[in-house]
This record gives structure tokens, sequence and C-alpha cells, in this order.
């Protein structure tokens, strides 16, 4: 039986990685700017429901089809090599993009990153989360590694959850901070604009890096 501190050792640095999402902190920031507490707690709810939906399938799906250890583990480590292929290849698509994108030279220049919408700040949640290639394979990975390990359903759950709540750290610490330091969370031009050009090269940090990770585990 697999112990749960080396569980917990295997996908500690697969959440970790999955939470760095600059473009979730800028946008949550923003409407949080804009919105206040309300607009900012509907749109990290939107995160989480695409969060919840995602992982609870994937620990279900191969608890429920695999018949026993073996064929569970044997599941999982087919599942990280799909999702470690499906992130290197964005990886290298968004590294191809940042080297034939003309480099800005001034502030100006920068890109403003996604437009932020004044009202429906859930499906903008759920859009955001959604479309963040990033974050989803590396947490559908954790998910599905919680669904083939042999630990009891409650243990496997709690930390479904605890990762779920790491994951989800750019989405909810502007809601903290409006609370604690407002003067953090609010977003000038400038300060979106260096954050959306930096976010780009953390994404495909995060993809190659995570992508190599799942490849060494899985072989």
């Amino acid at each position: 039986m697999e112990s749960a501190a080396h569980l917990i050792g295997v996908i500690a640095p697969l959440t970790v990685l999955a939470a760095i999402s600059p473009v979730i902190f800028l946008n949550a920031s923003t409407v949080a700017t804009n919105n206040g507490f309300g607009g900012a707690l509907r749109f990290a709810l939107g995160n989480l429901l695409v969060l919840v939906v995602l992982g609870t399938a994937s620990m279900g799906l191969l608890g429920a089809s695999a018949a026993g250890l073996a064929a569970r583990e044997l599941a999982s480590r087919d599942v990280d090599l799909v999702l470690a292929v499906l992130l290197l290849c964005y990886g290298a698509y968004q590294a191809k993009r940042a080297h034939s994108a003309p480099h800005p030279s001034t502030v100006a220049e920068l890109p403003a990153g996604e437009p932020v919408p004044t009202r429906g700040q859930f499906p903008f949640g759920i859009l955001g989360m959604a479309t963040n290639f990033t974050t989803l394979p590396l947490y559908v990975s954790v998910a599905q590694r919680l669904g083939a390990a042999d630990q009891p359903l409650v243990a496997r759950v709690a930390l479904l959850a605890a990762v779920t709540g790491v994951v989800l750290t750019p989405a909810w610490l502007p809601l903290a901070l409006l609370r604690l330091a407002p003067a953090a969370v609010r977003v000038s031009p400038h300060r979106r604009a260096w954050v959306a050009a930096g976010t780009r090269l953390a994404s495909i940090v995060a993809c190659l890096v995570g992508g190599a990770f799942l490849i060494w585990h899985a072989l």
C-alpha cells in the first residue's frame, strides 16, 4: 500500500506548478478592483466550478473503471503520458509564438492582456479556468493520481480538496488582499501590461517543467 507521505510527495510539485497562473491572478485582481468583493468572489467560484467538475470526474473515472491496484497504476501512468505530451506541445507552441512575436520596446507597446468584463464575473471565471491550458492538465494529472491511489476514499477526497485550494490561489488571493491590503489589489494599466508580458514566459516554464515531471513519473 502506497503511503500517504509518498503520495503527497508525488502530487505536491505538480500542484505548485498548476497554481502558477498569472492571468487568473491578474483578472481576479482587476475584477476585485472594479467590482469589489462580490465580483471577485463570483469570479473565484467560476474557477472553482471548473476544478471541482474536472477533479471529481478524473478521480471517479479511474476509480470506477480499474479493477485493481496494478490496473489503476497503469491507467494513471498512461494518462500522465498523454497529459505530458499535451503540455509539452502547448509549451512549444507558446515558445514559438513568443519567439516570432515582435519584442515590445516600450511599456506602451506591451500587451494589455484579456479584457475583463464589468458584469458576468461568474461565467468569466468559468471561461478563464476552462481555457487555462497550463493549469488544467497538471490538475487533472493530480486528480487521476489520487483516483488511482491505494488510500481510503476520505483521505483522497481531503487531498483533492487541499490541492484544489492551492491551485485556486491566484483566484482567492485577491479576495484576501482586498480585505487585508486593498491597495495591493489595484491594477494599473502599467502593472497589467507588465504582468501580461511576463505571463507567457511563466506559462512556458510551467508547461515544460510539468511535462518533464509527468514523463519522469510515467516512466
